[in-house]
């Protein structure tokens, strides 16, 4: 009994001792706030010692497409202007780059593939043509006539020491000259350009060159031979039957320089320029220029 007693005894005092030394409620809980500083400190320490891949990873791409912004600006100021977008640049390389693939398939969808394959891309991008091969004839047409009206104004000393039926001789020929590498393919191109869904676009293009063509001719040639409502449509009417006349004939021609269209297409400006003179002559023997006649010489 004495041993029991004697165990319990020191039982309680370890007890005790051990109740002596436990913390306080209040000590622990400023022992984990202390804690939790510590870790946050250290977390912001690593956050600022550090780069977050992901953080880094889109400063990236946005140091990126700025640069291809920069890039696009500059490109667009050479060839379209400031602003314009990448993509309308790019569309242009691949039509130019198919240009050169014409004579070989033709105003195709493999001339566009091949151009797009030139400008290292893959050929299925000819889809940015939406349209199809139309749009490669229509951006040829474009291009040959803001070079035809680059020529003129580098020609326009010479153009104007000329009569008005050879100025409109010339500037046609440089037209055409332009075609001279593509003649074999023209009949597909004119086939695009004559569909229903085209035909519109095709006729205003047209007029566009014919307004062009009598800016050629000089301040002579928009003199009126007919009511002023229909006197500049009229004569545009007229230089593009002759261009297009022209046009089919060079097609068929096998003479040597096609020389045999040269002289067809001065033979049919010659004609209009005759018909221009009567209508001339014709307005000065109507009735009311008549009568000023008499009474200036009363």
């Amino acid at each position: 009994m004495l041993r029991l007693f004697a165990a319990r005894g020191a039982l309680h005092s370890r007890t005790v001792s051990c109740s002596c030394f436990t913390p306080a409620p209040s000590l622990i809980r400023a022992a984990r706030f202390s804690s939790l500083e510590k870790g946050d400190g250290e977390r912001a320490d690593r956050a600022e010692g550090s780069v977050d891949p992901v953080a880094e990873g889109v400063d990236g791409m946005a140091e990126a497409a700025a640069e291809g912004g920069s890039g696009e600006a500059n490109a667009s100021g050479r060839a379209e202007g400031e602003g314009a977008p990448y993509e309308k640049i790019l569309k242009a390389k691949m039509l130019d780059a198919a240009l050169e693939a014409v004579p070989q398939h033709g105003w195709t969808v493999g001339a566009l593939s091949a151009g797009a394959v030139a400008c290292g891309l893959s050929p299925a991008a000819h889809g940015m043509a939406t349209r199809g091969p139309i749009e490669l004839v229509r951006h040829f047409n474009l291009k040959c006539d803001e070079a035809l009206r680059e020529e003129l104004a580098a020609q326009r000393t010479q153009m104007e020491a000329l009569e008005v039926q050879n100025r409109l001789v010339l500037a046609m020929q440089i037209r055409l000259r332009m075609m001279e590498p593509y003649v074999d393919n023209w009949p597909q191109a004119l086939a695009l350009k004559v569909l229903p869904t085209n035909l519109a676009e095709s006729l205003g293009d047209a007029h566009a060159l014919a307004a062009l063509l009598l800016n050629a001719c000089g301040e002579r040639a928009l003199s009126p031979l007919a009511p002023e409502k229909v006197d500049v449509k009229m004569k545009r009417m007229s230089i593009g039957a002759i261009y297009g006349a022209a046009e089919l004939y060079m097609l068929t021609d096998r003479s040597p320089g096609l020389s045999d269209t040269w002289l067809f297409l001065e033979r049919e400006v010659e004609a209009v320029h005759q018909l221009a003179v009567a209508g001339e002559q014709l307005s000065a023997l109507s009735p009311s220029s008549l009568l000023m006649s008499l009474l200036s010489r009363r």
